[in-house]
């Protein structure tokens, strides 16, 4: 008998106070990121005229500084606590905002958005080990689910606020969206420490007294688990052909083969409102299913996009292609509703808590290079006009994440931390008489 597939309300009452009072800081923080998210090339070339073949190295530079700190960061949230990282990255995201806000140089917006990544990766690993420590693991991957969805939802009030708000006859209209933002940062914070301390142990450090098995200072006992290594590998590889083709290649494959700027609105609405309509009643449907599967699933899916994207090509008429990219689009957002809810389950669930924020740092690390590896596949690629080698290197790539999904990663998890509930793990048993007297049954 298949276990019963657990819904959102179940785990929601299941959840405790510390992870559903986390929710609306999570929401609260998504609507300020919604209010700027659109603007930043705007406002970049716009308003502050810097020239466009410099807002590239300066849209990267918070993800390059981000790989690069995750790694200190997941150990110092592992030795001193979530608490003191998450106060300090949310006080240097609000920060970096009100300087964004005043900054009218090049040189004041770097600084600004070099705050910002490092602000940034700080909060996301002290937040998914908050998380991931007081969450059991079976309520990991729908709440993650849950949150990804509220995620979406708060992204897109805001962007629709900012959208009425915001003009370029006022200049200052911008200014005003990077300090909303910078307030929602002090707001989510509020919640997010209340959400802390009603779970106490969240926030200790951890002592290392150096007598019980290997040293957890530093990285060795991390990279020495066998499962690491494909995890942070399929990380990366889902980065580079999912999410930063969708916001860099998508677009600009799009106006190369004459997309209009409203198709790409439309196309990127349609993205949020599957995310928002279709999250939840997919989460609860994973229930029992192996997570590497569904991972192999979103490597379909996003097979799928690229091959609707690649042949924009060769139809002639502007409404097919319009048809085709908003189709993509919408396709590539069911695949986002299996990795958000998956991924860091199995993060978490490899995890022990005193390792939790170094396995964190390491797939956020990863995330964040995957952003710089696959812009520069894009530009590349793309801007030399190579459209179908761009296409079949995605297509590619999609292959490759479901072979190290189901062939590598499948092979080295737990079959708990993928997914399976306990009552549908094989449980190894002695079937020799002489272990009992009896001999046990296979499972």
């Amino acid at each position: 008998m298949s276990p019963r597939r657990g819904g959102i309300r179940e785990m929601w009452l299941e959840a405790g106070t510390p992870a559903r009072v986390a929710l609306p800081a999570v929401a609260i923080d998504c609507i300020g990121t919604g209010l700027v998210l659109p603007f930043y090339v705007v406002y970049f070339r716009d308003v502050r005229h810097i020239p466009v073949t410099h807002i590239g190295f300066l849209v990267a530079l918070p993800f390059v500084l981000s790989a690069i700190a995750s790694g200190p960061v997941g150990s110092v949230v592992d030795r001193i606590g979530v608490r003191t990282v998450l106060v300090l990255s949310m006080l240097s995201l609000a920060g970096a905002q009100i300087l964004m806000s005043a900054a009218e140089t090049e040189l004041a917006i770097a600084v600004a958005l070099a705050v910002l990544g490092l602000g940034f990766v700080g909060q996301a690993v002290a937040l998914m080990t908050f998380l991931g420590s007081v969450l059991p693991s079976s309520l990991r991957q729908r709440y993650f689910g849950l949150r990804f969805a509220t995620m979406n939802l708060g992204m897109a009030f805001g962007g629709v606020v900012s959208g009425l708000f915001v003009s370029l006859g006022r200049p200052s209209s911008f200014s005003q969206v990077f300090l909303g933002d910078s307030a929602s940062y002090l707001i989510a914070l509020a919640i997010f420490l209340a959400a802390i301390g009603l779970h106490r142990p969240v926030i200790e450090p951890v002592a290392d007294d150096g007598d019980d098995g290997p040293p957890v200072r530093g990285y060795g006992v991390v990279l020495r688990d066998p499962v690491t290594i494909p995890l942070v590998g399929l990380a990366l590889l889902i980065g580079v052909v999912g999410y930063t083709q969708l916001n860099v290649g998508f677009p600009a494959f799009a106006r190369s083969v004459g997309a209009t700027p409203r198709t790409l609105g439309v196309a990127f609405a349609a993205n949020g409102v599957v995310i928002v309509l279709a999250q939840l009643a997919v989460v609860s449907r994973l229930g029992g299913v192996r997570r590497t599967r569904a991972l192999a699933l979103v490597a379909a899916l996003w097979f799928v996009v690229w091959g609707l994207v690649g042949l924009t090509q060769v139809v002639g008429s502007g409404t097919a292609i319009a048809v085709m990219l908003v189709g993509s689009s919408a396709i590539f957002a069911l695949g986002e509703t299996l990795l958000q809810p998956t991924l860091p389950a199995i993060t978490n669930d490899v995890a022990t808590d005193e390792v939790r924020g170094r396995y964190n740092a390491l797939v956020a690390g990863a995330e964040q290079a995957s952003f710089v590896l696959g812009s520069v596949i894009a530009g590349l690629l793309i801007g030399q006009g190579a459209r179908t080698a761009y296409v079949v290197l995605l297509c590619g790539g999609c292959l490759g994440v479901a072979l190290l999904a189901t062939r590598v990663l499948e092979r080295r998890l737990d079959p708990v931390a993928n997914g399976l509930r306990p009552a549908l793990v094989v449980q190894p048993v002695d079937p020799s008489p002489e272990a009992d007297g009896t001999a046990l049954p296979r499972v």
